[in-house]
């Protein structure tokens, strides 16, 4: 399996890293969550949180200003280990965003393979009403009007009805 190699010197601050451009405008309100496998050998502990391995996804956004999603603070020395950045909602006016991959605040090597976006749910509409709880939720379908008769429609159809889970008919 492939994977980045990062073999640097990125202490003092530096930020040393491989971008690489996304196009954001097909997930645009939607709930990702940033994912990677990463190991190291040697990694120094960063001055500041967030810093040392780079899995960092940036983008401006007229909205929401810039944004930055990292996996973490990553440093020290392990085996292939899978990191994650909390969930987060693209903003609706995001565009093309940089994946960068490198170290920052740190030195050491690196490696970063199984780069992903994971999907977590459409966002909620902040403007939507209230979820009605404690209720069954209603699927179903109306029916063809008044050329629909009970005589015309027979027993299958229910069955078909009942098979797609249907639980509500507007007659």
């Amino acid at each position: 399996m492939n994977s980045i190699q990062i073999d640097v010197d990125a202490s003092s601050n530096r930020f040393i890293t491989a971008p690489i451009k996304v196009d954001l405008r097909p997930f645009r309100g939607m709930n990702l969550r940033l994912e990677s496998l990463i190991k190291a050998n040697g990694v120094t502990r960063p001055a500041a949180s967030g810093n040392g391995v780079k899995c960092m996804l940036v983008y401006v956004s007229a909205k929401d200003g810039e944004r930055n999603i990292n996996v973490g603070t990553v440093s020290g020395t392990f085996d292939w280990t899978a990191f994650q950045s909390e969930r987060f909602t693209i903003s609706e006016d995001a565009g093309d965003a940089y994946l960068y991959i490198g170290l920052q605040d740190s030195k050491g090597q690196a490696w970063v393979r199984n780069v992903q976006f994971t999907l977590w749910r459409p966002a909620i509409d902040p403007a939507a009403a209230p979820m009605v709880r404690g209720h069954v939720p209603l699927r179903g379908m109306m029916s063809p009007g008044n050329n629909w008769s009970y005589n015309a429609v027979g027993i299958k159809d229910f069955d078909d009805l009942k098979s797609w889970r249907v639980n509500l008919l507007r007659w």
